[in-house]
């Protein structure tokens, strides 16, 4: 081999070694600045649109705010709690409430059956278990007035079970029964 100064051999090295030494420069500063680079461009990104989403909710805190103050001041507000009663009179009022929104309904109410009282934190729970037969309209509207109604209820152990394969809203081709429940304060 001859390894003079000027001979191709040597400058093939000498350009080999050039390669070698660019691309692991590249591989050691050029490439770790670029993927910092590439991060700080999707951070800035990201924060732009969290930015985008405060201005929009800044913008919107006026008819917020005054959608709040119209609620507030509202006389008609929903009920969270039962009045103070007994525990079977709270039953009883949990119950004549819903066999109101049933009979709005035109729902075929199967049976009642009221549930044990609960003690929960500051509150008791007061429920009934129901049963009844409605169409899939019918349902809709008892399950909106249960639960947005002038009394929140909670509404749990859902079951609905089709009877016939008759149309949408024949009178009574679902079966549901449900667990519907009220709060009271603890004290009478």
């Amino acid at each position: 081999m001859n390894w003079r100064r000027g001979s191709p051999l040597s400058r093939a090295a000498a350009i080999a070694l050039l390669v070698a030494l660019a691309t692991g420069l590249y591989l050691v500063v050029a490439s770790p600045l670029y993927a910092a680079y590439q991060e700080s461009i999707a951070r800035i990104g990201a924060r732009q649109q969290t930015l985008g989403r405060y201005r929009q909710a800044q913008r919107q805190e006026a008819s917020l705010q005054a959608a709040a103050d119209r609620v507030r001041g509202s006389k008609e507000r929903r009920a969270v709690l039962l009045p103070p009663s007994s525990d079977s009179a709270a039953a009883a009022e949990v119950q004549k409430r819903t066999e109101a929104i049933l009979a709005t309904a035109k729902a075929r109410l199967v049976s009642v059956q009221t549930l044990p009282v609960t003690d929960v934190e500051m509150l008791r729970r007061v429920g009934i278990r129901i049963r009844f037969s409605s169409g899939i309209n019918a349902l809709r509207s008892i399950l909106y007035a249960l639960e947005f109604g002038a009394l929140s209820f909670q509404l749990d152990n859902l079951t609905i079970s089709a009877r016939t394969s008759r149309g949408a809203d024949s009178g009574g081709n679902l079966s549901v029964g449900i667990d519907i429940l009220a709060y009271k304060s603890r004290r009478i």
